[in-house]
């Protein structure tokens, strides 16, 4: 769960409870599962004006044990910051929740999904499929090339509710939306939900 640096606390808090919540009512749970729980929900902060890096939330194959402290965390993710061979993984699924309603925000947001859902690559991994290709560059070359990266799209998909408000701000939103991504309405009467016109539920994916 993201949001600016001063909401954390209050975030923080509101886990705590419910994972306590959730504890007590699993009487059959022993208390190492009990401790697990409590660690399969955590908060970051996320500025869209200046977002983190991928790495910083934990889905890096290198921070597959990501169930340490966030102090450890950001010193883990500065130490692999310049490991040109460092793989990374995107999550499967981001979910936004009444996302946008002033108009200054909504590129910042929508830029920073795109950067969420794009896939980078090392070139270490990519040069394999180009070997044939590359046999003829010299050494200066292959190497430089070894410390790029290369981005592509991901399979990663954004789940967001979203209501509109002002035309100006939804406007906006609409058309980089869909610049950006394949957008899809879910039809929310099939599962019973019925909801007012100004609200949308949209499965994204980046293009």
């Amino acid at each position: 769960i993201t949001d600016l640096p001063c909401a954390l606390p209050l975030m923080k808090h509101n886990i705590e409870q419910n994972c306590v919540t959730t504890s007590s009512n699993n009487n059959d749970e022993d208390d190492n599962v009990e401790k697990k729980e409590k660690k399969c929900i955590d908060c970051a902060a996320c500025d869209w004006f200046d977002p983190p890096p991928i790495q910083s939330f934990g889905f890096s194959s290198s921070l597959v044990s990501a169930f340490c402290s966030h102090e450890e965390l950001e010193r883990e993710c500065k130490s692999l910051s310049s490991s040109a061979s460092l793989p990374l993984h995107q999550p499967d699924v981001i979910l936004v929740a009444d996302c946008v309603w002033l108009e200054e925000l909504v590129v910042p947001l929508l830029d920073t999904l795109s950067r969420y859902t794009t896939a980078t690559t090392t070139c270490n991994d990519a040069k394999e499929d180009n070997d044939s290709e590359e046999e003829d560059n010299n050494h200066d070359s292959h190497h430089q090339n070894e410390t790029k990266q290369s981005s592509s799209s991901s399979s990663t998909k954004i789940i967001m509710t979203y209501q509109q408000r002002g035309k100006a701000t939804h406007d906006l939103f609409w058309t980089k939306l869909h610049s950006i991504f394949r957008v899809q309405e879910i039809d929310t009467c099939k599962f019973g939900l019925y909801k007012p016109s100004v609200l949308y539920v949209l499965e994204c994916q980046r293009k």
